[in-house]
């Protein structure tokens, strides 16, 4: 009896990595040390070239220079506002005697605002250019580019921003600023362009409370006023009614009773008298409201280029980069080798 031939390809055994051994449970250290000798020109060669490329581009690059600022908030209390809230609360009025303009959080979020870096974008400072000094605004010197004045703005804002960082202790309230530029002039004039604006935001937007807070006080002096000569006119109604309120226990009590209100009404008077002389004077206040720690000066070295460290790692990414690059072709040839094996064809 002649049996038909059949060919019968055996299971294809399943794909495993080259760097995994039989059991799978370790690295097979063999293949890895044998791939690694294979390839070890490139191995050396590729850290060694990072490193060098690292390193041009390093020197090449312009110096730059960091100047460094640092203030705080005025930390005297506000009496004026104490005084405001107590006497505003015995009328049943609410106010906030609280500054959170006064915050570092409120400093660190405003020198990075927007409204701040524009106006030193747009402020000129003097550069020496051949020899001659010339005026020349941010918008210009860091090459903002941009169809329109607005975008070109704009593009220095972006320029700027990534040049500037601020930091804050929370202990001192003290604020820091530091401005990198390729000038270590113009790091100065930088940083105390922010001090200036930084000082002349908040001196407005206290004269413009303190404007606020002034026509409040005005406003209820006058009603204050008003009732306390109702108070002095009844108590003089009652004199002129009661010219012998001496003899009468009565009398005595409301006389007595009037006398007191008249009383509270001039001493309200008073303390509203200071608090509006206060505020008149807040209004036009054009004292600094941040104290200086640290006044901004042209450094006088460059930032360090840190190359021994940036060499470093360019050497250390580079070795790890090209072993783990070598093993992982070295595994893609043997999964694409097997895959490629023709099945074997048995007859029995």
């Amino acid at each position: 009896m002649t049996e038909s031939h059949r060919s019968l390809s055996p299971p294809v055994p399943p794909v495993r990595p080259l760097y995994v051994s039989a059991s799978g449970a370790e690295l097979g250290l063999r293949n890895a040390w044998a791939t690694i000798r294979r390839h070890a020109r490139i191995i050396l060669a590729a850290p060694l070239v990072l490193a060098t490329l690292v390193v041009t581009m390093t020197l090449l690059k312009s110096r730059t220079y960091t100047a460094a600022a640092s203030f705080m908030p005025r930390s005297s209390a506000d009496q004026r506002m104490s005084m405001l809230g107590g006497l505003a609360a015995q009328f049943g009025v609410n106010v906030n005697t609280g500054d959170p303009s006064q915050s570092p959080d409120f400093y660190a979020d405003l020198l990075l605002s927007r409204a701040i870096l524009k106006q030193v974008v747009e402020t000129s400072y003097t550069t020496t250019d051949d020899g001659r000094a010339v005026q020349k605004t941010l918008v210009a010197l860091l090459d903002a580019s941009g169809s329109t004045p607005a975008r070109r703005v704009e593009a220095a804002i972006r320029k700027l921003r990534g040049k500037v960082s601020v930091s804050k202790n929370l202990k001192t309230g003290v604020i820091t600023l530091r401005v990198t530029t390729r000038w270590p002039d113009l790091s100065r004039q930088v940083a105390q362009t922010f001090l200036d604006r930084v000082n002349t935001f908040n001196l407005m937007s206290k004269q413009q409370r303190g404007s606020a807070d002034q026509a409040f006080a005005q406003e209820r002096m006058d009603s204050l006023m008003l009732e306390l000569n109702r108070a002095e006119d009844r108590l003089a109604e009652f004199e002129r009614r009661n010219r012998q309120w001496q003899d009468s226990p009565t009398l005595a009590v409301d006389h007595e009773r009037l006398s007191r209100a008249v009383s509270i009404h001039q001493q309200i008077v008073v303390s509203f008298s200071q608090l509006y002389e206060q505020t008149r004077i807040e209004a036009t206040r054009s004292t600094p409201v941040i104290t200086v720690v640290e006044t901004p000066e042209s450094p006088a070295l460059p930032d360090p280029r840190m190359l021994v460290l940036k060499t470093l790692l360019a050497l250390v990414l580079g070795g790890v980069g090209a072993v783990v690059t070598a093993l992982a072709l070295d595994w893609y040839r043997q999964i694409r080798r097997e895959s490629a094996s023709p099945a074997v064809a048995v007859s029995p």
